[in-house]
C-alpha cells in the first residue's frame, strides 16, 4: 500500500475516519488499556484506530486489532458509523464500527496497549471507557 501524505491536503481541515471493533466471546467484550498515547491514556477502549490513505476500512480494522491484541480479526461485518465529536478532547472523527471473530494467541504488550481483558456487560456499565465507546456499546447491547 502506497502512503501518499499529500493526498488529502485541502485548505480546510477534514474529519478523519477511524475504525473500532466490538469483539465478543462468551458474552464478554474485548477491551484494550491505552498507553503511550496523547488522548485518553490509561483508559480502557475498544480496539481500533485510524484508516491510512489507500487502506480499505476492513483492512484497517483487521490491522489495528492485530497490532493492539495480537489476534487475527476475521468474518468482519460493518455495524454502524458514529460521529465522535468530543470537544473537551479536541477530537472529531467519523468512526466505523465493526464486529467479527478473532483467532490466534492473544496479547502481547504493544506500543499503544498495556493490557487486554474481556469484560461482561455489567462491568462495562460501571466503567468510563475512552472516547465515546460507552455509548457505542450501549447501542450494541440494546
Amino acid at each position: 500500500m502506497e502512503q501518499n501524505h499529500t493526498f488529502n491536503i485541502l485548505n480546510d481541515p477534514v474529519v478523519p475516519a477511524t475504525t473500532i471493533a466490538i469483539i465478543i466471546k462468551d458474552s464478554k467484550v474485548l477491551l484494550t488499556k491505552r498507553k503511550n498515547v496523547l488522548k485518553e491514556n490509561g483508559k480502557w477502549a475498544l480496539p481500533g484506530g485510524y484508516i491510512s490513505i489507500g487502506e480499505k476500512a476492513n483492512d484497517a480494522i483487521a490491522r489495528e486489532v492485530k497490532e493492539e491484541t495480537g489476534l487475527e480479526f476475521k468474518e468482519i461485518k460493518f455495524l454502524e458509523y458514529c460521529d465522535e465529536y468530543l470537544p473537551n478532547l479536541k477530537i472529531h472523527c467519523i468512526t466505523l464500527v465493526f464486529t467479527g471473530i478473532t483467532t490466534g494467541n492473544e496479547f502481547r504488550e504493544s506500543e499503544e496497549v498495556s493490557e487486554l481483558r474481556w469484560f461482561d456487560k455489567k462491568e462495562i456499565e460501571c466503567m468510563q471507557l475512552a472516547f465515546g465507546h460507552n455509548k457505542i456499546l450501549e447501542r450494541h447491547f440494546k
